[in-house]
Formats: C-alpha cells, sequence, structure tokens
C-alpha cells in the first residue's frame, strides 16, 4: 500500500491503526500550483499566489496527499520589501513536509508597495484556498483542514498583522522581524487576540526589535503570545539570500554574529512546534516549546499568560 509517496508492505489492522496516527509525523513530498485569481470585490484585483502543499509525488499540480482522507491547515507567507516571493524556500520546505499547506502571493514587489493591499491579498488567498476545499474540480477538494496562519517577513509580517485585525476568519499570527506598516501594524496590533508568534533578530538592524516587534508584540491582545528574539540574528537571515535586503543591512550594524544557517535553524524549530500546536493541536508540542525555551541559551523570550512552563 502507498502512502503519499511512501511504500509499506501489506500489514495488519492494528499496525494499520497506528500507523495511521503517525501519519502527520511523516515527511511529505513538495507539490506546487499557481494560482491566478481575481478579486471582484476590490475592483478586480489580480492576485498571482505559488502554493506548495503535501503531496503523495513531487511535482506541480499532482495530486495532494490524501492517506487517510487526511486534510491541512493552511498558511499564507506575505515577502518582505523588495525582496521575491520565494526567499523563503527553507520556511516552505520544512513547514509543507510537516503538513502545511503555505501560499505566497506574488503582489506589492515594487518599489512603492502598498501594506493595506498585501493584506488584503493575505485575507483574499486564505478565503479563496478555503473555497477550493470544497470545489471538486480543484486539486485541493477535501484536503483543507479549516485552520489557517497569516504569516509574513519585514513589510509581510506587518501586512500579516494588518489582515489579523480585518478579518476574523483568521485563527493564528506567526510573523518574522515584522515592520511597523502603513498604515500601522502597531495600531492594528492593538485588536488582535488570536494566537500569535513574533520571531526577530537580535541584530536586526533594518526592522530593530525595540522599534517595531517589541511594540508589535507588546499591542498584541492575544492570551497567547511568543516573542522569541534570537541573539545575534539578523533581518535578512530570516530569508534566503537577498540582494535588497543585504545591501540595504550593509548600511548599517551591528552585523549578525550566528551564521545564517544556524538563525534558520532556530526559526524552523520554533516555527514547526508552534505551528504545531496552535493549528493541530498537538499537545506534545506545547511541551517542546516549554523545554526548547527552558534550555535555549541562544534566544530572549517574552510570553503571553497562557504560556506556562
Amino acid at each position: 500500500m502507498r502512502f503519499c509517496g511512501l511504500k509499506f508492505k501489506t500489514i495488519s489492522f492494528v499496525a494499520f491503526l497506528i500507523l495511521s496516527e503517525n501519519l502527520m509525523s511523516q515527511t511529505f513530498n513538495i507539490g506546487r500550483t499557481l494560482l491566478s485569481m481575481i478579486d471582484s470585490e476590490r475592483g478586480n484585483r489580480k492576485v498571482q499566489v505559488e502554493v506548495y502543499y503535501p503531496a503523495g509525488t513531487s511535482g506541480e499540480n499532482v495530486p495532494v496527499c490524501s492517506a487517510g482522507s487526511m486534510k491541512f491547515p493552511v498558511l499564507c507567507f506575505a515577502h518582505g520589501y523588495l525582496m521575491p516571493w520565494d526567499s523563503y524556500t527553507y520556511i516552505r520546505d520544512a513547514l509543507v513536509q510537516q503538513g502545511f499547506i503555505i501560499a505566497f502571493p506574488k503582489t506589492e514587489g515594487d518599489l512603492f508597495p502598498s501594506h493595506a493591499d498585501l493584506a488584503g491579498d493575505i485575507i483574499f488567498t486564505l478565503r479563496k484556498i478555503s473555497e477550493y476545499g470544497g470545489d471538486n474540480r480543484s486539486i485541493f477538494f477535501k484536503s483543507i483542514q479549516q485552520k489557517n496562519c497569516v504569516m509574513g517577513h519585514s513589510m509581510g509580517g506587518g501586512s500579516a498583522v494588518l489582515a489579523a485585525e480585518s478579518d476574523s476568519s483568521i485563527d493564528a499570527l506567526a510573523v518574522l522581524a515584522p515592520a511597523d506598516t502603513r498604515p500601522s501594524a502597531i495600531k492594528a496590533a492593538a485588536s488582535v487576540r488570536i494566537p500569535a508568534l513574533i520571531i526577530s533578530g537580535g541584530n536586526d538592524c533594518i526592522t530593530p526589535p525595540e522599534k517595531h516587534q517589541i511594540p508589535i508584540f507588546n499591542a498584541l491582545q492575544s492570551f497567547s503570545k511568543l516573542l522569541i528574539t534570537i541573539k545575534g540574528g539578523s533581518h535578512c537571515q530570516m530569508a534566503d539570500k537577498s540582494f535588497p535586503c543585504n545591501l540595504a543591512e550593509f548600511t548599517c550594524g551591528p552585523d549578525p554574529s550566528i551564521s545564517s544557517e544556524e538563525q534558520q535553524r532556530v526559526v524552523i524549530r520554533y516555527l514547526v512546534s508552534w505551528l504545531n500546536y496552535s493549528l493541530k493541536g498537538d499537545s506534545s508540542s506545547i511541551k517542546q516549546l516549554g523545554s526548547m525555551i527552558g534550555s535555549d541559551t541562544g534566544v530572549i523570550v517574552e510570553k503571553g499568560k497562557s504560556f506556562i512552563f
């Protein structure tokens, strides 16, 4: 028998039940599709979105993994200023392999982006993918778990906060070095009550934590919130290499004191555990978070009232 590209010999019914309980811990193949959509409620705005998802075999427009009638939470990730949408392959690969669908809007990549429009694109993307889950013509038919999270880096992180303020159907917020935006993400955060994770870099000279991430975190009304500051981490190392970001970082300081690979390992470690807990209800993940926070000397942690480790 075959589960999402992994082959197994015929097994007993008891073994099948054990296997079914552990399917979510398997590593999935990665499928990809491009959605070209029109938002009729915003002047027929064109929104292109790259979507990556757990698949039976890797490739473009291949079927979503359907082992055990599995459904997957949806994440929407918005890029940073002048950064390509595909600057986050390490996040994409790690999260899809762990059983998440992740969508990347390709909009607002020009010199004068609209943060409000990017927030609207995030909301529109999540709404449409949710609808595709009930559309038998879509590859996502019966594959969408009705739990979602808005995500982003820098400008995209701030725009994700704006989206979370504007749409009550959003379940969670997870952002990397979010920047205050126009309109203000700090002001918007004061109306956000969903579970939230912010990851910042201690040596971020583009969006210094004391001016961006810490005010956003403090303003959040979320009972369940975490701020993880990576000691020595930088703004641009939250992403793959990007010339515009690296050029901007070259003009300020301090430089990062840890490697890009080390910083990204920390990002993934906390993101995966937090998303598994917040969107999948995995009780073991909250214990894992507590264990990491208690032993990780490379981060500084602030938390909301619901996190008691």
